[in-house]
């Protein structure tokens, strides 16, 4: 029935679209956009969210944890580097990290901001601005 919807989905694209497209192609950017709503996606688990899987990463539950110290760590209370807010002259750092995505985060907003954000930088930068 999907199939069959979606066949005439295309029918109707291609009567109107100015821009045509193989069926193909239709369905995989039909496919793209579908999988941009999806609230979160358990069954993919990459090791990390890298910059170029931020599906995953917008996704996928994810779960701030506090960072440990390993026994045999030199610093009692280890810190990771926030990668939402630090800039390249001026670091932030944080005792709580996402383990799913291995990367530092503070709480409030970072983490949010992180798993709901494509372009993360840019929306701290922007919510930033708005607070001064």
């Amino acid at each position: 029935m999907f199939n069959l919807d979606v066949l005439n989905a295309y029918l109707v694209h291609k009567a109107t679209a100015a821009r045509k497209l193989s069926h193909r192609i239709f369905r995989r950017d039909l496919a793209k956009q579908f999988v941009q709503f999806i609230p979160f996606c358990q069954e993919i688990r990459p090791a990390a969210c890298s910059g170029q899987s931020f599906l995953f990463r917008l996704m996928a539950l994810h779960f701030p944890r506090f960072i440990l110290s390993k026994p045999e760590a030199k610093k009692q209370n280890p810190q990771r580097m926030c990668v939402v807010c630090s800039e390249p002259n001026k670091w932030t750092y944080t005792r709580f990290q996402c383990p799913s995505c291995d990367v530092g985060l503070h709480v409030d907003p970072c983490f949010e901001i992180y798993h709901t954000m494509k372009d993360f930088k840019r929306t701290h930068k922007s919510k930033h601005a708005q607070k001064e």
